[in-house]
């Protein structure tokens, strides 16, 4: 047998810890090369998984989620935000009245829709329907106000006749409109709370699936 051979046979194995010791110089330089080499193809491995992670990330996000969109009269409302708008109800913007509704606020409309089951009287309804009249004549003709400015903004990207002062004019008119909107049916929330006993608030919140 090669001295070699015997060069790499010299290890000693120390049972208490499982381990193996090299005895052998060259043994051990040939270990550190087979783990070098090892380490070099992993990294080498994870580099690739990452560009092939990126490119398919990349991918997945060039398709525009607003595809669907593009035909819309006025491209940032749809039809539902359009209607809500000049009904004078809450939907719009995805809910304008959430703020109140899920913290325990009942609205006008809803707590008339269920009158019967929250045993309201006749002095409730009447006050109720008072205030969800009120709320719906104070928010129509904001709503529509909303919807013409939208209009003003899309055609003037549409016409590339858009100008900066022009753009942050409008904006600024629709974010002040848009407060309007939201405090008056906010306040509506308000009123409501006023009017109903503890009892009522509660039947309301658990028939809505809140609580």
């Amino acid at each position: 047998m090669s001295s070699l051979v015997l060069d790499v046979m010299m290890i000693s194995i120390i049972s208490s810890f499982g381990m193996i010791t090299i005895m052998n110089p060259l043994f051990d330089l040939m270990y550190v090369q087979g783990q070098h080499q090892s380490s070099e193809h992993h990294n080498s491995d994870m580099n690739k998984m990452a560009r092939n992670t990126q490119i398919g990330n990349s991918t997945d996000n060039i398709l525009s989620p607003y595809t669907a969109e593009q035909n819309r009269t006025i491209k940032s409302l749809s039809d539902t935000d359009i209607l809500s708008l000049q009904s004078g109800t809450g939907e719009v913007y995805g809910g304008l009245a959430k703020s109140a509704e899920l913290n325990g606020y009942p609205g006008p409309r809803h707590v008339l829709d269920l009158a019967s089951e929250l045993n309201m009287t006749e002095e409730q309804q009447i006050g109720i329907e008072v205030i969800y009249n009120n709320m719906r004549n104070q928010a129509v003709p904001v709503g529509l106000q909303i919807i013409e400015i939208e209009k003003q903004v899309e055609n003037s990207f549409a016409n590339n006749t858009i100008r900066e002062q022009s753009l942050q004019m409008l904006l600024d008119l629709s974010s002040h409109l848009y407060g309007q909107l939201r405090y008056i049916h906010l306040s509506s929330h308000l009123k409501v709370m006023d009017a109903l006993t503890p009892q009522q608030v509660n039947t309301y919140n658990e028939i809505r699936g809140y609580e």
